[in-house]
């Protein structure tokens, strides 16, 4: 059955459109009327249904009833990453999504090769949100992750100040004296909020300010991973924990 990713206010028994990202995806795999669908906002809502009418510029598609949803993941996980270069940041959102982040920070830091601002920031935070929306289609997940605006470091460190202090805050960080993720101490459903520096890591500056607001230095080990291998490791490593 096609999932879809409808993020629409939808009522059991009605006909309405898909939007535009839904119809196009829709007309790709040939749908025709009649076909299944298993539809979600995700947001909180499911539904099963099937494809009314298709066309080249519109499709139409009704809900016939509502599903259960698939489980939220258990803990809250929040990853602020320095945005890697090419397309290593759409890989890593996909990723992400697939693994059960719930919230996405795109920063802007000392050593980012990345610079985006104004239009240009704002529409590829819709790209990387298609992107979600399609991991989420792909893995059977029916809530979407956060994906916050560009900011730079020190900006959400100036949002998050009010960060709930049972959250474990950590920085990665190549330092000797950072501590080793196995010998973290991991309560049973704690939030996490992780930040990963750019290609080049941290500044000394980015490293002070952070450690200034609670983020411990914690190590992955003695490789040097790429910023998007590192979000895929913690997000693993803290499903296991």
């Amino acid at each position: 059955m096609t999932r879809l990713y409808c993020p629409l206010v939808v009522r059991l028994g009605e006909t309405f459109d898909f939007p535009d990202s839904a119809a196009r995806h829709a007309q790709v795999l040939r749908l025709q009327p009649g076909d299944p669908l298993d539809l979600f906002d995700g947001s909180g809502a499911a539904w099963r249904g099937q494809i009314v009418s298709m066309g080249r510029q519109r499709v139409q598609a009704m809900a016939q009833s509502t599903r259960a949803l698939s489980l939220p993941v258990g803990r809250t996980i929040t990853l602020a990453v320095g945005i890697p270069a090419n397309e290593r940041m759409d890989w890593l959102v996909e990723k992400a999504t697939e693994l059960g982040a719930t919230r996405l920070v795109p920063l802007l830091t000392e050593r980012t090769v990345v610079r985006l601002a104004g239009e240009r920031a704002a529409k590829r935070v819709v790209h990387w949100q298609a992107i979600a929306a399609g991991a989420c289609e792909q893995s059977g997940r029916d809530w979407m992750p956060v994906i916050e605006p560009v900011c730079s470091l020190n900006q959400w460190l100036s949002d998050s100040s009010s960060i709930d202090s049972e959250i474990c805050r950590m920085r990665l960080s190549l330092s000797p004296e950072a501590t080793p993720w196995s010998s973290l101490a991991l309560g049973t459903g704690q939030a996490l909020c992780a930040a990963l520096g750019p290609e080049g890591g941290w500044s000394p500056g980015e490293e002070q300010a952070l450690q200034a607001m609670g983020y411990a230095a914690v190590s992955l080990g003695s490789s040097v991973l790429r910023t998007e291998t590192a979000a895929i490791t913690v997000l693993a490593r803290w499903a296991d924990a």
